[in-house]
């Protein structure tokens, strides 16, 4: 049994983070593998017998959800081809498996609970929610200056030079009369950046809605996100509106 992990170059290809991943992940020990595969064993359907020598695991604090212990895990299966990679959260009690959707992590603040002791904590949340969502139509990138752009290859100086004036560091606005905190963020759609203001929820709450002929409420959850006040700043840039790799595990979650 190995008590480590050959860094071989089938190794590296199939562990790398996506551009621009806010987290800050760390190796794991074998024990830590060890313990890891005991407590997940059984609890994905169709999820592979992993061995902790077959297996990359890192793990990410997430300072958000750090009164409950919960981490972000990363973990890659070394002896299979792509798709290869898992994310899962997990704390002493609980396991969560993402598949890249809101509902996941709005799922993850409804049990184990979300706080947030400063702003720049709900900045880092939001990056993290973004980076890790992906919707139907492809997912927002949250981008603080012009290397933070996921530039294609043919991408000229002349292109990036053109968002750096346009590209801003992450802005906390404060809670405002809807009982949310807001931010406003540079942020991109497929190929369009867009100047954008970020409403977040921070506990269980009534917004209030109106349509052409009534007011209505709906109720947004603990960390629930809106994008407001969408402001076009730039298309058809000479960017990929599809970083996601093939090596991303997406699972087939079943709603509780």
């Amino acid at each position: 049994m190995f008590t480590s992990i050959q860094l071989t170059d089938h190794y590296q290809a199939s562990h790398r983070s996506l551009p621009n991943d806010p987290l800050q992940w760390q190796e794991t020990t074998f024990k830590e593998r060890l313990l890891l595969l005991v407590k997940i064993k059984g609890k994905l359907p169709d999820c592979p017998d992993f061995q902790p020598d077959q297996i990359r695991l890192q793990t990410a604090k997430l300072d958000f959800y750090q009164a409950s212990g919960t981490n972000a895990y990363k973990l890659s299966h070394l002896t299979e081809n792509a798709p290869n990679q898992y994310l899962f959260f997990a704390n002493d009690k609980e396991i969560h498996w993402h598949d890249y959707t809101n509902q996941a992590i709005y799922n993850i603040n409804a049990t184990t609970g979300i706080h947030f002791d400063s702003p720049e904590m709900m900045m880092a949340y939001a990056k993290f929610f973004f980076h890790y969502v992906r919707g139907q139509l492809g997912r927002f990138v949250v981008v603080e200056n012009a290397n933070e752009v996921p530039w294609l290859a043919s991408a000229t100086d002349i292109d990036k030079l053109k968002l750096t004036n346009l590209v801003e560091p992450i802005i906390y606005q404060g809670k405002k009369a809807d009982g949310r905190e807001y931010l406003t963020a540079t942020v991109i759609f497929k190929t369009a950046l867009f100047k954008t203001d970020i409403a977040i929820a921070l506990t269980e709450m009534p917004i209030q809605r109106q349509d052409d002929y009534t007011i209505y409420e709906e109720t947004h959850c603990p960390g629930q996100l809106e994008l407001l006040n969408e402001e076009l700043l730039v298309e058809d840039l000479p960017i990929t509106d599809n970083p996601y790799r093939d090596d991303l595990v997406i699972p087939m979650l079943t709603q509780e």
